[in-house]
């Protein structure tokens, strides 16, 4: 089975922002980001993951992280 590639990015005001809106919709239990692996099998912290390599975040303060290839778990920091 072929490895599915995604590209990743990092913000700081995003995942500030993941867990305030997150924590208030679900009562106190918040993620504030996510840990993937990236194509060296190494794990990365992302905010956001999309199919479009191209894709432009909605956070200017926004990183490309580069590709990633499986999702490993939520921050809850």
């Amino acid at each position: 089975m072929a490895t599915k590639v995604q590209y990743a990015w990092y913000s700081p005001t995003q995942k500030k922002y993941n867990k305030e809106d997150i924590m208030r919709k679900n009562k106190g239990i918040s993620y504030s980001s996510f840990i993937y692996l990236n194509t060296d099998g190494k794990e990365v912290e992302v905010t956001e993951v999309a199919s479009n390599p191209e894709f432009i975040s909605y956070f200017k303060d926004a990183k490309r992280v580069g590709m990633v290839t499986k999702f490993v778990r939520h921050t809850y920091d």
